[in-house]
Parts: structure tokens; sequence; C-alpha cells
């Protein structure tokens, strides 16, 4: 198949192109004209520089597809200017759907987020898809949780097969610009005081692998957790890191600080419904940990 991959230069296109191209498919690369495409070197995309607030681009580019794979958003946790993070999100997703029904494109898989379900204060309560994020504190939080809601509710009205995707903490190779996943490492790694809670850390290459399943498998308009079999606390992600990094590891102090909440998930749905077995936590970490080293974002 002819696939339009939005977002195609970021941390998840690095693995979803590869993935695509791995299975066969055929991958229109929209990117924008100041994108880094290094994720892109050595595979056969065709780069496509557009924008997804562009409703013609995104029409130029998904002509010929039979699906398209949305991965575009700005992944940022800063407060300073929400409508950077917020407008790309909703109009972006908006702009994909409607060309996705001018151009008779049935499937659309839809990178969502965890963010868009939430966190919990237990240890105990494994959140799924069926839960939905209240908060709207967060800037990305909000913008995850209001593109998500909207892509739902237009996608029943142009009668299209949204698939939807909330991943984890991503982690593994691709990342030529820090993401917050990824950030989660380095302040680990920094010797500075351990948060409270914790989160569920997963590679790049399971949640493409789900991505890319979801354009023949799966149950449209269901919310599927890409997440691996592992919550564990930051406490216990330091604990790994020292284990990999060995001697030279900064020491952080004991206890944890701040307030205690939980990314925790249950991945029952997607374990049933697609091919899926998970990276375990301290492989994904140790390859976030190899990559951020190797990039020289990370030193000891």
């Amino acid at each position: 198949m002819k696939i339009l991959l939005t977002g195609a230069s970021g941390h998840l296109g690095y693995a979803t192109t590869r993935e695509l191209e791995k299975q066969g498919h055929e991958v229109v690369a929209l990117v924008r004209p100041s994108s880094n495409l290094k994720g892109l070197e050595g595979t056969r995309a065709q780069i496509a520089y557009g924008d997804v607030l562009d409703p013609a681009a995104v029409r130029k580019f998904a002509r010929d597809c039979t699906a398209i794979i949305h991965q575009a958003a700005v992944y940022r946790l800063d407060m300073d200017k929400p409508e950077e993070i917020i407008r790309p999100a909703v109009e972006g997703t908006r702009n994909v759907l409607e060309a996705a029904s001018e151009l008779g494109i049935k499937r659309v898989v839809y990178t969502s987020s965890i963010a868009s379900i939430g966190a919990s204060t237990s240890p105990d309560q494994l959140l799924d898809g069926t839960t939905w994020n209240t908060s709207t504190a967060l800037p990305y939080a909000e913008a995850k949780t209001q593109s998500e809601r909207i892509a739902h509710e237009l996608a029943r009205t142009l009668g299209l097969e949204l698939m939807v995707m909330c991943p984890g903490a991503i982690m593994g190779p691709g990342d030529y610009r820090v993401t917050p996943s990824h950030g989660i490492i380095l302040a680990l790694t920094s010797g500075g005081p351990i948060p409270a809670g914790g989160f569920n850390p997963v590679s790049v290459f399971d949640v493409a692998s789900l991505h890319v399943q979801a354009l023949t498998r799966g149950v449209p308009f269901k919310r599927y957790v890409a997440a691996s079999r592992d919550n564990i606390t930051y406490r216990q992600t330091y604990d790994i890191l020292r284990a990999i990094a060995g001697a030279g590891f900064k020491e952080a102090p004991d206890g944890e600080v701040g307030p205690a909440y939980y990314a925790y998930y249950n991945i029952a749905e997607t374990l049933k419904d697609f091919q899926y077995d998970p990276m375990a936590a301290r492989d994904a970490l140790k390859s976030a940990y190899d990559w951020l080293t190797f990039t020289g974002a990370l030193k000891l």
C-alpha cells in the first residue's frame, strides 16, 4: 500500500517509516521544510514538504494513497505558548481527516497519547482506553485530548475507519531532538532528586509495529494503549539506568520529591487485538540510554 505518514521526521516517524518499508509499503513522508531529515536517511520514503496546517498540502500528498498514518504533533511539555501545541494538534487532525474523506481514503491511523488517557495517584490503578484525561493543566495533554475527541467525532461523521494508538513514554533510536520522554532519562542520570510516581517506557519499534498493523487489524474507534507490560517507578528506572551505566554514574539523593502521579496502563486489549510482544522496560531503557550516549545528548 501507499501510505501518507505525517510527522515522518519525528522520533516515532523514524521507526514507522522503516516498519512500513519492511512490510512492503510505499511511504510518502510529509515533513515541514524546516524539519531535520536525518531520521529518514537510508529509507526509500518520498519526501513531501508541507504542513498539516495547510489543507491543500495534505490533500496533494494524500492523493493516490491507500491510508494515512497521522503522527504529526508538537511534543513539548512547556506552558509558555499553549497555542503552538494545541492548534497544530486540533487543526492538523481536522485537515487530515477531511482530506481522507475527500479522497476516498477509508482508514486513518491516528497517533494520540497516554496523555489523552491521563494518570492516577495510585500505583494500583491501571488505566486503559476507556479512561479520558480531564486535566487542562498541561497544554500537550489538552492538545492530545482535544484533538482525539475531535478525531472520533469527525471520523464518525465522515464515515472513516479511525484507528487510535495511545503511546506510552517512547524510548529508543531515532530521536534527533531530545523528546520529553527521553528527557526522563537525562533527568534521572543528572544526579538530581528523583520524582515520586512512575511511568511506562515502551520501545519506539513496538509502537511503530502497532501503527503499521493498525492499517489492516484492530477495531475502529477503539483506543489502544501502545505501551509495555512494565509500569515502573522513577526510582526503579533510576536503578535500572545505574546498572546499565556502571562506573561514573551520578548518584541521586535518597527519597523522592513532588506529588506522586502514576502513568500506569493496562495493555490487555492491545495484546488481544494485535500481534504484540513488547520489549521489556529494561531493554527499552537501555536502547534509549545507548542512543542518547551515541548522539552526545547524555554525558555522564
